[in-house]
């Protein structure tokens, strides 16, 4: 019996995380409330206290749970070893396409105000170095000469995902489709690791 209860608990947690992901996605993070959240689960607002002390309990998982996500998608993409072209072909598939509203709502984390939040600073620190994978990948296919710019890994992954996460942003603005900002920023993101200069 204790095991039904613990299998309810976690898909009980998983509906409130996916419902506030949606939330947050159409309204901000900033803004959430866990009177939208009950709502868009079909529970009370009380009801939720059983599975997160407080809001500011609920954000925290919810941060855990899109770079958990991210972090998911990005090893599906490097799990084959795929050539330069292959991989930012995917990346901007996971980018642009499959699990776009993540690299919106990495973009509202970043406003949160992480520095009055010392838990939320320390997951999120501890996050960054799990998603240091990309770098890996990269510093890997410079040894082996797959990417001709021989700066550094981690710099050339932070600059193709501000490349994506702004073009999304000018995309909002200025109207363009997903599949052009996706190629937009496919062929920016080769020349950025195609370039032999040790800068990005």
């Amino acid at each position: 019996m204790p095991r039904i209860n613990s299998e309810y608990r976690v898909d009980a947690k998983r509906k409130i995380l996916n419902a506030a992901l949606t939330v947050g996605e159409a309204k901000g993070l900033e803004t959430i409330t866990l009177e939208e959240i009950s709502q868009k689960v079909g529970v009370t607002k009380s009801a939720l206290y059983a599975y997160f002390q407080n809001r500011d309990a609920l954000m925290r998982e919810l941060v855990i749970e899109v770079f958990s996500r991210y972090q998911s998608e990005i090893r599906e993409t490097i799990a084959d070893d795929p050539d330069i072209s292959t991989l930012l072909e995917r990346l901007g598939k996971m980018l642009f396409a499959g699990q776009i509203q993540y690299a919106s709502l990495f973009a509202q984390v970043i406003k949160l105000n992480i520095a009055s939040d010392p838990i939320l600073r320390e997951i999120l620190s501890d996050i960054s170095h799990r998603l240091e994978l990309i770098g890996k990948e990269i510093s890997y296919m410079q040894d082996q000469g797959k990417i001709l710019n021989k700066g550094d890994p981690d710099e050339i992954w932070a600059t193709v995902i501000a490349l994506a996460i702004g073009l999304k942003v000018l995309s909002s603005f200025r109207g363009w489709d997903q599949e052009r900002v996706r190629q937009m920023w496919e062929n920016s993101a080769e020349l950025i690791v195609s370039s032999p200069a040790d800068v990005t």
